[in-house]
């Protein structure tokens, strides 16, 4: 797929939100600039109350500014040991194949970089694989209240720095473990908040560079349709399900189909309501911050309902008649998944995209002065605000403005994302 897709300006959400009120009143145009390229954002998922006000007490901004060039620093020592020269098959192969091998030396540089990230990474967590930017920001910017946190794109903020941490953190447990159980829970947990850990919003190729922002549209997407292919194919094969509820499954993880809605006028099976939520594409389900549905066409959203009734198909086409022999075994279809989709296809598809994602990275650093000048600027901004505190009061608080087709529908999926799947 190649960057031929129009990227219409969706709709920018305050980090916190106090109650549903505010959350609706919260969306903000997503023009950084009128002369700027349009570009896509995420919108920021509200920090939970008590842990992030726990981390906001407890985190050290003096050690975080003094940790960010290490953090940078390993966090691409490991990315560096996931590196690929030619990204062709065999190169990718044995790379995979060292890094899954305990005892080679490339696992063991990896593991090493692996244990230095996280040492660094207790300066700007006290839990979980993922650093926070909202969290990391509030923190570092000494912000306690619900104010929104800036939005504008300078050389201070670290939003690549993070993302580049939580990339090399995502792609060392995904291409070293072994077992099935641990993956899923890694997949599980990127596929939930995806992309936000890695990217902020995207932009078109040729803008202005943003922090954080990327333009790998096509790619990211490519990769989070195997990402999510991948989540499904462990589930089926560890969860041992009946065709009903493998029904279930491949509805849930790949499509947004509400039972609870006005999809249907009448009760129906579960393999009735896959097969009605493969009927048009508007039920293919996107993920959080990368929507089939907001770029003018639906060739995103056909990806993936052609994705799901490929594995529909494969599943249960060893069936005669899976509406009325419900009781048959799974076993030879969970086996043509597997061969169709091996894990091995899924982890080429992180590396590639990956090492697109860490030069993007590098790149943007490189175009913002470098991470001693994001550093630098960082520590001045803060001591800006530290001198002027009422300056900063009403930051990036803006005019409402009515939001385009595009931008109502975009936010109305979001706020009604389908329900991330979990192991049963």
């Amino acid at each position: 797929m190649t960057h031929d897709v129009e990227l219409e300006p969706l709709v920018e959400y305050q980090s916190e939100n106090e109650d549903d009120d505010n959350a609706s009143e919260g969306r903000q145009s997503a023009d950084i600039d009128e002369e700027e390229e349009e570009i896509s954002d995420l919108h920021s998922a509200p920090i939970d109350d008590t842990f992030s006000q726990t981390e906001l007490q407890q985190l050290d901004p003096d050690e975080m500014e003094s940790n960010l060039e290490e953090l940078n620093a390993q966090a691409r020592k490991l990315l560096g040991c996931f590196k690929t020269r030619t990204g062709q098959p065999d190169e990718l192969e044995s790379l995979i194949r060292q890094s899954q091998d305990p005892g080679s030396r490339q696992r063991q540089k990896a593991d090493s970089c692996r244990a230095s990230l996280a040492q660094t990474q207790t300066t700007f967590t006290l839990a979980g694989e993922y650093l926070k930017l909202d969290t990391i920001l509030r923190a570092l910017l000494r912000k306690r209240s619900t104010q929104p946190l800036p939005k504008a794109s300078r050389a201070w903020r670290p939003d690549d720095v993070v993302h580049k941490a939580n990339l090399a953190v995502f792609v060392h447990i995904a291409i070293t473990q072994f077992d099935d159980g641990d993956l899923l829970d890694a997949l599980v947990t990127a596929d939930q908040d995806f992309a936000s850990p890695f990217v902020r919003g995207f932009t078109r190729p040729g803008a202005k560079p943003q922090t954080g922002y990327s333009t790998l549209v096509s790619e990211t997407f490519e990769f989070a349709l195997e990402l999510r292919t991948q989540l499904l194919v462990i589930m089926l094969n560890t969860e041992n399900p009946t065709q009903d509820d493998a029904a279930d499954m491949i509805r849930g993880t790949m499509l947004n189909f509400d039972e609870d809605a006005d999809d249907y006028e009448e009760e129906m099976g579960a393999m009735q309501s896959l097969q009605t939520a493969l009927s048009r594409s508007r039920y293919a389900a996107g993920w959080e911050h990368l929507d089939p549905h907001a770029f003018e066409t639906d060739k995103y959203a056909e990806r993936i309902v052609q994705r799901t009734e490929e594995i529909r198909r494969l599943l249960f086409s060893g069936i005669d008649n899976p509406f009325v022999d419900t009781s048959a075994s799974l076993d030879s279809g969970l086996v043509r998944l597997q061969e169709r989709f091996p894990r091995e296809q899924f982890q080429k598809h992180l590396l590639k995209w990956s090492n697109l994602r860490l030069s993007e990275i590098d790149d943007s650093i490189r175009k913002l002065g470098g991470i001693d000048e994001i550093v630098g600027a960082l520590e001045d901004e803060i001591r800006q605000r530290l001198d002027n505190p009422d300056a900063y009061v009403d930051e990036d608080q803006e005019d409402q403005e009515p939001l385009s087709s595009i931008e109502s529908s975009t936010a109305a999926m979001s706020n009604n994302a389908p329900p991330v799947p979990t192991s049963r």
